[in-house]
């Protein structure tokens, strides 16, 4: 439920579409709630194509990362690409979402602070650095968008930011 309770506040403060809004949260959230409901956060795990061999726990861990991997083929934005979105209206939109009736349905009770920190996760970015993968790789930089593209040592603000081109 807490879901829509964000959805509704994003889209009263950006024109946010709900049906977005609650993609781009739904991992967020989905990861937040699953500890309180193991079992039935797996069953969506499973209904998401996980398979079902994996225990209960990891089939929701599992649920997770394919959220977000349905999310990135969707096209779906992130939080940080909605236009308009500003830290400043974290609070507000993390008061607006705890004073929503739905809140109450959630699987997991949440506070205004639980609602900050998921609105915070999902408007931060970790930027894994030369040679990730394989090879190894160093966090250049963990935090907001915003901040991110101000960062120097990042070859990935540097391309998203112009500073360098793909030739």
């Amino acid at each position: 439920a807490s879901v829509h309770c964000i959805s509704e506040a994003i889209g009263g403060m950006y024109d946010t579409p709900h049906g977005v809004g609650n993609a781009i949260f739904l991992p967020f959230v989905f990861s937040h709630n699953r500890d309180a409901d193991l079992r039935r956060h797996a069953d969506v795990a499973y209904a998401l194509g996980i398979d079902p061999n994996l225990g209960a726990s990891a089939a929701a861990e599992a649920g997770v990362e394919q959220l977000f991997r349905m999310n990135h083929e969707l096209g779906i934005p992130r939080f940080a690409d909605v236009a308009g979105v500003r830290e400043e209206d974290f609070l507000a939109i993390a008061e607006k979402s705890k004073s929503n009736i739905s809140d109450a349905s959630n699987a997991k009770e949440m506070s205004v602070e639980s609602y900050l920190d998921v609105i915070r996760a999902a408007d931060w970015i970790v930027d894994i650095g030369p040679e990730a993968g394989y090879n190894g790789g160093e966090v250049v930089f963990s935090g907001p968008l915003k901040a991110l593209l101000k960062e120097e040592k990042s070859l990935t603000a540097d391309y998203l930011t112009g500073r360098r081109k793909i030739a």
